[in-house]
């Protein structure tokens, strides 16, 4: 069962405060006391597990404890935060729940969840045994259960004599391997090995009573269910004082088990009842160990593994006797590993291996420990083991179903395929009731398809989909045919349908099981591969909140990564920077972003690029810790910038610093320089400022050409008298302004001039001139630029051209009322009277 409930977001994180059970009216109820409550979760993970989850939910330290009532169907229920502010209820239940209900009560902040068991809870039951795999048992041991009036029996069902399928062929071998006869329909899938204390007690068969006794005993033994129930309920009425009472007793539980053994799944109730009966009634007796032996065996058969485990421990410390024989420690090994008490279910298997090393069960336990190995991936250690059972056995696989099974698994794992298909078709043929068959088969498409044979895999894939229905060996059929249909597009294998169809499928009819996961997953990657990214998002999110606890949050991760990185990427090249950041707002409380540190990157950026400087310093801190020094380049960098934005300039020159130091050959290697030498100039640190903008200008960088960044840089270089530097920077600058278009003459004149003052600073007093008279020609000839003249008046007499200077002051006198008029009379003046320029003036 599954189901997902949205609530109207309050505005604030819900708080679960208060967790507790109790019984209404014959139901269990579980109640969740919730402030602004969110979306939660309901899934039936098991028969007796059910699993409530709120999303955006925190825990009060007070609910972490929650108040259980013992009278309830509720055996355990844990509370727990997980990740991404999920909150955790697991119910363990002690029966399967029959019917499951909840519902939400806003204006109390109330979740309830109802549910009833198999016999509703009409009044408080008797103290259960079992609680958490334990038992408690007072005085002699007994077993106490709810028990109906003991003259009211189930009704006999109508004996089922199920059709025995021929085998599709003879297992190999000679003489020595005979072919195993199928058992009598009667009595098949029943065991009467244990029941020889109960069958021997004939001893006196004179009274009618004894007779009787003896009449339902060749009934039972026959396998005629009905009619040793009938004649043991007889006796049970007719002689209530008879001595074969005790016996009888048990004898007729025997009998309901051998009558629904054939399915006892739903009669489990009726066929326990039976037992607890006779061990209460009787708590001394010597069959009564054995009794609670078949307890466990029965649960183990229908899959309740803790109550089998907690009643073979049961035995383990009351009845010694049985405890250590080996056929019971064959079956307290395989409780406690069905109920994930491997090791002890190891230790236990090793004590019946070195107790009774001849015993019959020496070659079971060998099995269940090679099943051990197996499912830890010790798959040679596996094979090895039951090679050796072979070695000493050769009829084995025809004996144990999983012999020839784990045999082919193993040689599946080990790459041995050719193998592996044989063992499998070996035990398909040899065992054809075997339970998994689906998943047997489903394994040999598998060789065929690690072959290199997709299409005899495809075909095996095909027929299991088709016969079993209902099965997971369909629904992994119908993941690899889907598989299958995507590497070899236009196959008609199934039909009109597409790989996208199989997998909806899964999803909609099955949208619990782990493969509807798989499913979503291929879903969201098909939507990718058609490079509709939105939508792939879209399926990766429904699938997180159905199935909050995934086991393939990695795989869940890696295709919301591919995603999404396609779509801040899509948007990063076309610019659309605030697309990013909305998509990031709408899926942040629901996607990892913090376990995707490359989208994360991105989305820094774009909240950089929309000014937004503060967030994407928070998004890059929260980042920054899943590297170690030295940071990725990337990080470094956008760090510095977003600091030197919002004038945090002593941090971002140490993280530039730190970027230039660690990654010379980064393409932003000369962006970072550029950006530094901003800041020393703010800090007049005029001597790193134009190392930077050094290697900002060198040739092939993206500044090698900017006139503006060449302009200040020869300034910088003649405030520290580099003049020769200086005027090499001007000169590029002068060209670059001329090769514009149309050419920047102004901006000509003006460096011309600078270069003139330079080369005068250097006393090259012609270069000057002839710089100066560059700048005049530009500017448009004599009497166009009276500053420019002066210039060259001063350079010529300086250089001895008395006459050439004092005409070009002369004409400047002549010009009119202006300064640079006044300026040059004023200096032929000075001419005149010493008979040479001053330089010092």
């Amino acid at each position: 069962m599954f189901c997902l409930v949205c609530i109207p977001e309050a505005g604030a994180r819900g708080l679960v405060r208060k967790v507790e059970t109790q019984l209404k009216d014959g139901k269990t109820q579980i109640m969740v006391s919730v402030a602004n409550p969110s979306s939660y979760t309901v899934i039936r993970l098991s028969k007796n597990e059910v699993l409530l989850a709120f999303q955006d939910t925190t825990l009060d330290s007070g609910a972490k404890k929650p108040k259980l009532a013992k009278d309830t169907l509720v055996r355990e229920l844990s509370v727990s935060q997980k990740r991404q502010d999920v909150v955790s209820i697991l119910a363990l239940l002690k029966e399967p729940a029959l019917s499951l209900t909840h519902s939400m009560n806003m204006a109390k902040s109330m979740l309830t969840m109802e549910m009833t068991g198999a016999v509703a809870i009409v009044q408080k039951p008797v103290e259960p045994i079992i609680s958490q795999g334990n038992y408690e048992v007072e005085g002699k041991p007994t077993i106490e259960r709810p028990a109906g009036p003991d003259e009211i029996q189930p009704p006999p069902e109508p004996e089922i004599t199920p059709e025995i399928p021929k085998p599709l062929v003879k297992p190999p071998g000679d003489a020595r391997y005979p072919i195993m006869q199928p058992h009598d329909p009667a009595t098949q899938g029943y065991d009467f090995k244990y029941d020889g204390p109960l069958i021997n007690q004939l001893v006196g068969t004179g009274t009618p009573d004894q007779q009787l006794y003896a009449k339902a005993v060749e009934a039972y033994k026959a396998g005629q269910w009905q009619q040793a129930i009938q004649d043991l309920t007889q006796l049970q009425q007719d002689f209530p004082v008879s001595d074969k009472i005790e016996a009888a007793t048990f004898l007729l539980a025997r009998a309901y088990h051998g009558l629904y053994t054939p399915n006892l799944s739903k009669r489990l109730v009726d066929v326990a009842e039976k037992y607890r009966q006779a061990i209460k009634q009787f708590p001394d007796s010597q069959f009564s160990a054995q009794a609670i032996a078949h307890l466990a065996e029965m649960y183990l058969t229908v899959g309740n593994y803790p109550e089998a485990a907690a009643y073979c421990d049961l035995v383990w410390d009351r009845y010694k006797n049985l405890a250590m024989t080996p056929d019971f420690m064959l079956l307290r090994g395989k409780a406690l590993l069905a109920n994930g008490q491997k090791e002890q279910a190891l230790g236990v298997f090793d004590m019946l291996l070195g107790y009774y090393p001849d015993s019959e069960y020496v070659e079971p336990t060998q099995l269940e420990k090679a099943k051990i190995l197996y499912e830890e991936r010790a798959y040679k250690q596996s094979l090895e083991m039951l090679q050796a059972i072979e070695s000493k056995n050769p009829q084995a696989r025809f004996i144990y179903p999983d012999q020839a099974r784990y045999m082919g698994e193993n040689y599946y794992q080990l790459g041995s395929h050719t193998k592996a298909r044989e063992l499998l078709f070996e035990t398909i043929n040899m065992f054809p009731e075997t339970e998994d068959e689906d998943i047997v088969l489903t394994k040999i498409g598998d060789t065929y398809k690690e072959q290199g044979f997709p299409d005899k895999a495809a075909m095996i894939f095909r027929m299991v989909a088709s016969n079993y229905p209902g099965s997971d060996g369909r629904l992994i059929s119908l993941v690899r045919l889907a598989d299958y249909m995507e590497e070899n597009p236009g196959t008609e294998i199934m039909d009109d349908r597409s790989a996208r169809d199989i997998h909806k499928e899964i999803v909609r009819n099955n949208p619990d099981h782990p493969l509807a996961q798989v499913s979503m997953i291929k879903l969201a990657r098909l939507a990718y591969d058609e490079k509709k990214y939105e939508e792939s998002v879209s399926i990766l999110l429904s699938l997180l909140a159905r199935h909050p606890f995934t086991k393939l949050h990695d795989d869940v991760r890696e295709a919301l990564l591919a995603s999404l990185e396609a779509i801040f990427l899509r948007d990063h090249k076309e610019g659309n920077y605030a697309h990013i950041v909305e998509y990031y707002d709408k899926v942040r409380d629901v996607v990892p972003f913090e376990e995707m540190p490359q989208l994360m990157f991105i989305v820094a950026n774009a909240y950089r690029e929309t000014g937004m400087c503060s967030w994407a310093l928070t998004q890059l801190e929260k980042i920054s810790r899943y590297y170690d020094d030295p940071k990725p380049a990337e990080i470094l960098f956008i760090m510095a910038d977003c600091n030197k934005s919002l004038g945090e300039f002593e941090k971002a020159r140490k993280l530039f610093e730190t970027f230039i130091l660690q990654y010379p050959g980064d393409p932003r290697y000369v962006e970072a320089h550029y950006q530094l030498a901003d800041i020393y100039l703010d800090r007049d640190d005029s001597e790193r400022a134009i190392h930077s903008l050094r290697v900002c200008l060198q040739p092939g960088t993206p500044y090698s050409d900017d006139f503006n960044l060449l302009f200040k840089y020869a300034k910088m270089l003649k405030n520290q008298e580099k003049y020769e530097e200086a005027v090499s920077a001007y000169q590029k600058a002068v060209v670059l302004v001329m090769e514009a278009d149309p050419p920047n003459t102004g901006a000509a004149v003006d460096i011309h001039e600078r270069i003139g003052d330079l080369y005068e600073k250097m006393d090259l007093l012609p270069k000057a001139v002839e710089s100066y008279e560059n700048a005049l020609e530009l500017a448009g000839g004599p009497n166009s630029y009276p500053a420019l003249e002066f210039k060259i008046a001063r350079c010529l007499a300086l250089m001895g051209q008395m006459e050439r200077a004092t005409q070009i002051l002369e004409s400047l006198a002549q010009s009119g009322q202006n300064v640079w008029a006044k300026a040059a009379k004023a200096k032929l003046e000075q001419v005149l009277v010493k008979g040479a320029w001053d330089k010092t003036s």
